[in-house]
């Protein structure tokens, strides 16, 4: 869970295209990484998170867009590289092409920290992109991931581990409603050791 709030969304059909959009407000970052702020947030900011996506009628299948989400985080007291706010901005675009057996998705997107309590600025940049071809109910897929954190970032230390990461997968649809995926990854680590790792996934939609 990434924020707690509320959320507008909804489709637009031009001419040429559909228009989806989403609107979130949302009670945003804690002061770790792993906090979820359910009922109240830390401070008085919200995070306003705007999601638009263009669907071309002249290519079935494809799909893009791009994603801008604004948050202060709160400071943490009794860390000394945490006493102020970091004022944090999130821009990213996304593109996906599913048709017929074919699946390509792809995202990237760059964080960018303004800590007050240094005064400097930290941009992390990360994408993905991934490819699968589906043969009945099962989908193989390869995927390959990409982290460069910004030296220092007061919010991601002692985390920020620069990642390439290489992943090999099958998904299995057994119903409408539930999938399986069965991934295998390695990861090159940057100042840290390799990592090799195998991981079961259900996934379920209600």
């Amino acid at each position: 869970i990434h924020g707690v709030g509320i959320e507008l969304l909804g489709t637009k059909a031009f001419e040429a295209f559909d228009l989806e959009y989403n609107i979130d407000i949302l009670n945003g970052r804690g002061r770790t990484k792993t906090t979820v702020q359910n009922a109240k947030d830390n401070n008085d900011a919200k995070a306003v998170n705007a999601l638009f996506g263009i669907k071309p009628h002249f290519i079935d299948g494809l799909k893009f867009g791009a994603d801008i989400y604004h948050d202060i985080i709160p400071s943490n007291p009794g860390v000394l590289t945490r006493s102020s706010r970091i004022n944090e901005l999130i821009l990213g675009g996304f593109i996906t092409y599913k048709h017929d057996k074919l699946e390509l998705l792809g995202e990237i997107f760059n964080i960018r920290h303004d800590d007050k309590t240094s005064g400097k600025d930290f941009n992390t940049l990360g994408y993905y992109l991934q490819g699968g071809y589906k043969v009945d109910k099962f989908t193989p897929y390869y995927r390959f991931d990409f982290i460069n954190f910004k030296n220092g970032d007061p919010y991601f230390t002692p985390d920020d581990i620069d990642i390439k990461k290489h992943t090999l997968g099958l998904r299995w649809d057994i119903l409408t409603w539930n999938a399986l995926k069965f991934e295998y990854s390695h990861s090159d680590r940057r100042n840290s050791d390799n990592e090799d790792s195998f991981s079961v996934n259900s996934s379920f939609v209600f």
